[in-house]
């Protein structure tokens, strides 16, 4: 998620941007799928299954007017809960994707819980609750996803595979992304538990080279480091790299700012990081 690049919905795709992202995002990809059909005999059942087992249930439903008004400022006291409640009689306007993440068969006398991709702002803190009779008469299908099973956190490397590695050094720090000549090159994170702070961007070498994102518990920010150093966005010259920088920026404050309806927030460093891993 907080890889390059940064798409929303009305982004356009081509090969070459497929091509660069491919690298790192293959050892996540899914390793099977399947679809099941909604239905009284036994699709609650199956639902419960696969999410007992960490397997999320992707399905595409009818907007309406009622599932608006849970958005924003249109969200009441009585919707705050987050339950979406469709009408037969409402008119549908266009399709939306949404995944089923969790349920609950005490609440609202039986629902799904939903995440949603419209900001926190959106219903409860970014979800919804679907009640198991609403969505047997208003889904079709769903779509399981299977992620692959060589993902493990029980040992280290947790993964290793395909020039892309993430590894545990002692529980002080951990580090993973893209791998050559034996060392972090590309898309990665290093995490710091120290600090408690995880950094994503480019590394050359085991150093942070380029624009980056970081996450701890007091928000999202953003800097530039060359040569692990935090420089201001200000200093940036004129060449194909800081371009490159600055493009990366400008679709990362896009994205985040539709995501959860925050700016990310600026930080210029005085401390040099200095080479994270051989």
């Amino acid at each position: 998620m907080l890889y390059p690049p940064f798409l929303v919905c009305n982004s356009s795709w081509d090969e070459e941007k497929f091509v660069k992202v491919f690298p790192y995002s293959k050892p996540y990809s899914i390793e099977n799928w399947g679809a099941a059909k909604v239905d009284n005999d036994g699709f609650l059942e199956k639902a419960k299954k696969a999410i007992y087992f960490d397997h999320p249930l992707i399905f595409g439903i009818g907007l309406t007017k009622s599932f608006y008004s849970l958005a924003g400022s249109n969200n009441t006291t009585s919707s705050s809960s987050g339950l979406w409640s469709p009408s037969d009689d409402e008119q549908r306007s266009g399709g939306h994707a949404m995944t089923i993440v969790g349920y609950d068969d005490y609440k609202f006398g039986g629902a799904f819980r939903v995440v949603n991709s419209w900001g926190k702002d959106y219903g409860d803190n970014g979800y919804l609750w679907i009640k198991y009779s609403d969505f047997i008469q208003n889904v079709k299908a769903t779509y399981i996803f299977f992620i692959d099973e060589e993902i493990d956190g029980s040992k280290n490397p947790q993964i290793d595979k395909d020039n892309y590695q993430r590894v545990d050094y002692d529980y002080k720090y951990s580090m993973e992304g893209q791998l050559e000549y034996k060392k972090f090159n590309g898309y990665g994170i290093y995490h710091s538990q120290e600090n408690k702070t995880s950094y994503i961007g480019n590394f050359t070498n085991g150093n942070m080279d380029g624009y980056f994102l970081m996450v701890n518990k007091d928000g999202l920010f953003e800097s530039t480091i060359r040569n692990g150093e935090f420089i201001d966005f200000d200093k940036l010259g004129f060449g194909d790299e800081d371009s490159e920088v600055i493009e990366t920026r400008l679709m990362a404050k896009k994205y985040f700012n539709q995501l959860d309806n925050k700016k990310i927030k600026s930080s210029v460093g005085v401390k040099k990081i200095y080479s994270i891993i051989d």
